[in-house]
């Protein structure tokens, strides 16, 4: 093996690892976001012991989230993959750690509320809980899209389509659900952190949306392919920036 061929491949070797630790930080995310909607599920049939077996469970999937994006962090801090991909790769790390932190915060304010015990209406829980469910869902579809890295790029944008789309549905119940917030409370202490537990569902689902845009970068710098290109009326390349297409 020549020496150009040893270097490309121990620089792929990290690559695929440092893609393999990011299914697994995605994976503990996506856990987390389940834990959050389970919490939700909980509070609608008003079953503390539920809820709180769920926000343990969150909490443990953070720290776990947490410990695996500590590792990656200094995997790709090594400097042995190439600028673009390194940075690409952080930016992804950085977005889906950002999405714990927001989960987590919203299952505190849920717990908050609760161990305070403050009467919230369940019709009120259920409009949040879909808010979980989808956001759940998006979840899935960002890691759907890292299931099939480098092996099915149509599959890849369809999950990814449905991220965008799921996107949508949370920011439109956000602000229905502020208008409730209005209506059903006159206590604006409680109005405050039922907000804020709103803005951290609507801003996790936002950085799923930020995530599934860099992963599909990733994907297009490690896909050869050659287009059209109208302007010019000749071909243009992608180039091959990761071998793993």
């Amino acid at each position: 093996m020549s020496e150009k061929s040893q270097l490309e491949w121990f620089r792929n070797r990290r690559e695929s690892r440092a893609l393999a630790m990011v299914g697994e930080h995605v994976t503990k995310v996506v856990d987390a976001a389940a834990d959050l909607d389970n919490v939700l599920d909980a509070a609608v049939r008003s079953s503390k012991d539920e809820r709180a077996a769920a926000f343990k469970r969150l909490l443990m999937n953070e720290k776990s989230a947490d410990n695996v994006e500590i590792n990656l962090v200094e995997e790709l801090s090594r400097g042995e993959l190439p600028a673009k991909d390194r940075e690409d790769l952080m930016r992804l790390v950085s977005s889906v750690d950002l999405i714990a932190d927001w989960l987590k915060v919203s299952g505190k304010n849920v717990d908050l509320l609760q161990e305070t015990g403050v009467t919230i209406p369940p019709e009120v829980w259920s409009t949040f809980k879909e808010m979980t469910k989808n956001t759940l869902d998006c979840a899935r579809s960002l890691k759907a899209m890292i299931d099939v890295y480098g092996r099915d790029y149509d599959q890849m944008i369809k999950a990814r389509e449905e991220v965008k789309r799921l996107e949508n549905v949370v920011d439109e119940l956000y602000f229905n659900n502020r208008k409730i917030l209005v209506k059903i409370h006159t206590n604006p202490g409680i109005v405050v952190i039922l907000n804020d537990l709103l803005e951290g569902i609507e801003n996790a689902t936002g950085y799923w949306n930020h995530s599934s845009d860099t992963l599909l970068r990733l994907a297009l710098e490690g896909r050869q392919v050659r287009t059209p290109d109208l302007r010019e009326g000749v071909p243009a390349t992608v180039a091959d920036a990761s071998g793993l297409w």
